[in-house]
């Protein structure tokens, strides 16, 4: 869905992705890689780091596309960096609380 009709919220995107992530959506590591790797600045690492979850947890899954787009753009120094987080990754936890803060709450 393009969300036609609605301005484009990419921090709030990044938040629900984020969020179903730490419900167990394996699935959502993908979609929180992209994000991160699409923001104004990109975080390529955090990035690498979701997609190389997302290759562990999801195989079948697009994790390893993003990765092999992300390398081009990262330094040995980020690549190593994401490779070591990611074997260090925990399932995070998060509440819904970032919506009572969106809305002023």
């Amino acid at each position: 869905s393009k969300g036609n009709g609605f301005e484009q919220d990419m921090k709030m995107a990044l938040e629900l992705f984020e969020y179903a992530v730490a419900c167990g959506n394996d699935d959502a590591l993908f979609s929180v890689g992209l994000a991160l790797a699409t923001m104004d600045p990109p975080d390529l690492v955090k990035a690498a780091v979701c997609a190389r979850v997302s290759i562990i947890r999801r195989p079948e899954g697009q994790g390893e596309a993003l990765l092999q787009k992300l390398a081009p753009m990262m330094t040995d120094a980020q690549r190593e960096e994401a490779r070591a987080l990611a074997e260090l990754w925990k399932r995070p936890k998060k509440t819904m609380a970032f919506l009572t803060r969106r809305r002023g709450r």
